[in-house]
Parts: C-alpha cells; sequence; structure tokens
C-alpha cells in the first residue's frame, strides 16, 4: 500500500492551477464542489474541487495548513481527470531542488528545475525524469460518490477515501 500511496500523493503534489476560482467549460459532476479530505495518519490531504478547478493541501492538524497543488479536472461518468498546471514546491525537497519553497511555479518550471536536480544523479537521472513526467501528466482516476464520501481509484486498483468537510 505503501508506494501506490505515496505515488498518488507525490502525483497530487505536481498539479495546479493559480486561477481556482474561474468557471471552464468542461464536464463536471457537480456533487463534487467541495472541500474533501484523506486523513494519512496525523496529516490530512485535502483537496477542494469546484467546477472544474481544485487545489490539493496538506494539513497537520493543530499546526499548519499549506497548500501544494493547483490544476483543473474533468470528470464524467465515473473517470476523475487531474490535469496539473501549478506546483508549490515546499518542504525540504525545495531547497535542494533550487526551487523557492512557497512560491507558485508552472508545470513546465517545474519539470526544467527538477530535471536539473535530477542530472545531479547520474545514472538515476532517466528514471527520476520519467518518474516526473509520470507524475505531472494528466492523472486518469475512477471515482464514486456515497453520501459525504469520495472514493478515488488508482490504476492500482486501490482505493483513497475522502470524506467532504462541511464546514
Amino acid at each position: 500500500m505503501a508506494i501506490p500511496t505515496m505515488m498518488l500523493v507525490f502525483g497530487m503534489m505536481v498539479i495546479g492551477n493559480l486561477d481556482a476560482s474561474g468557471n471552464r467549460d468542461v464536464p463536471t459532476d457537480s456533487r463534487l464542489n467541495g472541500t474533501w479530505v484523506f486523513n494519512t495518519g496525523g496529516t490530512e490531504i485535502e483537496m477542494t474541487l469546484d467546477n472544474g478547478n481544485y487545489k490539493h493541501s496538506y494539513v497537520n492538524v493543530g499546526v499548519d495548513h499549506q497548500e501544494f497543488t493547483r490544476g483543473t479536472y474533468d470528470a464524467m461518468e465515473g473517470t476523475l481527470v487531474f490535469r496539473p498546471t501549478h506546483k508549490m514546491n515546499i518542504g525540504s525537497l525545495a531547497t535542494q531542488t533550487g526551487l523557492e519553497s512557497g512560491k507558485w511555479y508552472t508545470i513546465d518550471e517545474y519539470k526544467i528545475a527538477m530535471g536539473n536536480y535530477a542530472a545531479t544523479f547520474g545514472s538515476l537521472q532517466d528514471f527520476i525524469n520519467s518518474t516526473i513526467e509520470d507524475a505531472v501528466s494528466p492523472q486518469y482516476l475512477n471515482y464514486s460518490v456515497t453520501n459525504n464520501s469520495l472514493t478515488i481509484t488508482t490504476m492500482y486498483g486501490e482505493n483513497f477515501v475522502y470524506i467532504k468537510n462541511e464546514l
């Protein structure tokens, strides 16, 4: 479970959109609108969906709230497609990659910086570049909504259950 979970979280980290308040003329499922929370055991992943735009945040309960990705999505007939547009580099990885922590980057800017960082790893460069490309590519996921629960199913068949935040 750890590897698919980390891949989902890493993939979500590299997704984003600076104009998360605008409406888009794309297929969406209005049941998805709102803020959804996935508890990872002490840290929560918060996902806000708003008519085709979304953002993801880390929430260290009682400590801090850090938005890290924004993007666009389409949702139709049980398929949810996340498309990355911007990412905020946060945490210790930010300083190692040469990206400024707390600043929004386009996916292209992010890929260039991460590619330069990967180049410092020699033989691992191709693997890291492939991982980065996979993480910033559109993600196609299955989903279902039941009452206040959103279940997202990865390509590995692993389910992540988000609970709608009614606040």
